[in-house]
């Protein structure tokens, strides 16, 4: 979604870059354009929204943000957060950050919004997994 969104928002064309680092306690995935970017106040709405937001430019009558929310919900599953970085001409950027402690669960309290399972399912699934994987 987010290479797709960097492709669908800059119809003359943009470099993108994904990168994926670790570094000694989470994995980093970095997905970045040279784009169109979007305002401030746009951001804003990004960051905060549970819907979409118009594009930047207004002739191209595009959408942003239920990807960006999507996935937003995918990473906080696995107990990651999301930074979003943009400013208007000067590109976008999306920084998914996943913790590699194998506790991190217990920390956070599970997003079970996005799957609809109670946090005791979700707890005790995630405890069979490790168990049968000897990390329990």
């Amino acid at each position: 979604n987010l290479i797709q969104n960097s492709v669908i928002h800059n119809p003359k064309g943009c470099v993108i870059s994904v990168s994926v680092v670790w570094n000694g306690n989470n994995t980093v995935i970095t997905v970045s354009d040279n784009g169109i970017g979007v305002s401030a106040e746009k951001l804003d709405k990004l960051r905060a929204t549970t819907n979409h937001l118009e594009s930047t430019d207004e002739r191209l009558k595009l959408r942003h943000g239920l990807g960006v929310l999507l996935v937003r919900q995918i990473v906080e599953a696995h107990h990651g957060t999301v930074e979003i970085l943009s400013e208007p001409q000067r590109g976008y950027k999306t920084v998914l950050i996943f913790p590699d402690n194998e506790n991190a669960w217990r920390k956070r309290p599970v997003k079970s919004r996005v799957c609809g399972l109670k946090d005791s399912m979700v707890r005790q699934e995630y405890d069979k997994i490790n168990s049968l994987n000897g990390l329990k």
